[in-house]
């Protein structure tokens, strides 16, 4: 994409930069940025969502409820294991632990939360616990660790309307290309549903992991 190509580019023009700063080389190149695509906006409301987590096999809806209210990168989310999860049965809430370690911007954060993510995590506990009792996966499919929902993600927005198949007659969903509903609107939406809350703009930036306004 435009932006993409932009951005490794302000990377090599600053190396050139640098280089005539100390006068190992004598000119820079000239470089006129490509055009970028407007910022995506999408976000989902509450009926779409539930929607469209009805629609995704069992497995699917556990990484997409958490991404829903907390806007969580997918590899954190998809890294979590039970031990960074504490269910509070008596107030019936869910905390959320992430290490430095875990995160792309090396800072710890954590989430509390009740209702509908709680009531999630604790049905698929009791589920893991029965049938995968040694899973360390939070988000796991048969027992090992969950990657990727991709296939099941676009056939349900397809199903639902939120995304179309750019060439319909491909045997495979890979084949068929897709348009539509991304994952990472979710990251926009749990901002968004943490904001609707009443939750200061800086607390849910931490809890998302965002860095800055730009989202």
């Amino acid at each position: 994409s435009g932006g993409r190509v932009n951005r490794r580019m302000s990377f090599l023009l600053r190396g050139f930069t640098l280089g005539l700063e100390h006068q190992l080389i004598t000119q820079r190149p000239k470089w006129t940025r490509l055009k970028e695509a407007p910022p995506r906006s999408g976000f989902f409301v509450w009926e779409q969502f539930t929607s469209l987590r009805d629609a995704l096999p069992p497995h699917a809806r556990v990484p997409v409820t958490i991404d829903y209210w907390s806007g969580m990168r997918w590899g954190e989310i998809t890294s979590l294991i039970w031990n960074q999860v504490l269910l509070d049965h008596r107030r019936q809430i869910v905390r959320i632990a992430l290490a430095g370690a875990d995160t792309k911007t090396s800072e710890p954060r954590a989430l509390v939360m009740g209702g509908d993510l709680y009531d999630v995590l604790r049905t698929w506990e009791e589920t893991t616990r029965v049938t995968h009792p040694e899973c360390p996966w939070v988000c796991h499919y048969e027992g090992h660790r969950l990657k990727s929902i991709r296939t099941a993600w676009q056939k349900a927005c397809v199903k639902l309307g939120l995304g179309t198949w750019t060439t319909p007659k491909g045997k495979m969903v890979g084949q068929r290309g897709y348009r539509g509903a991304l994952l990472h609107d979710f990251r926009r939406t749990g901002v968004k549903n943490l904001s609707d809350a009443g939750v200061p703009e800086k607390i849910a930036m931490a809890i998302s992991g965002h860095k800055t306004r730009s989202i």
